[in-house]
């Protein structure tokens, strides 16, 4: 489990102050990476880090663009958080990520 941001460095204590640390085996920060979402090259990069091939990946994000549209164009399954707010017909959005499990134990289509 990674986290890929468009964040400043200022993140990682961000995520220690939460303690949200110790569940990330790796954070992959846009201004350290040196590659901004939707620029592919960030989750290139932090798949590779992480040892797994693209299609080996899931991504969840909430951005259409720097995050959904730019992973699956990476070969990354991607989902869309878009909370409160389903849309019918796309098996991947999610309203919640509790909705997540239930779309990795059965897929849609």
């Amino acid at each position: 489990l990674a986290v890929v941001s468009n964040w400043s460095d200022r993140l990682t204590p961000v995520l220690d102050g939460l303690r949200l640390t110790p569940y990330f085996e790796q954070v992959f920060i846009s201004a350290v990476v040196g590659y901004s979402k939707p620029d592919t090259r960030l989750f290139l990069h932090a798949a590779q880090a992480m040892g797994v091939a693209p299609s080996e990946t899931i991504h969840v994000g909430d951005d259409e663009a720097n995050d959904w549209l730019a992973a699956k164009a990476t070969g990354i399954e991607a989902y869309l958080l878009v909370r409160g707010h389903p849309i019918p017909h796309e098996p991947h959005i999610l309203t919640s990520l509790n909705d997540l499990m239930s779309h990795l134990h059965h897929p849609a289509g």
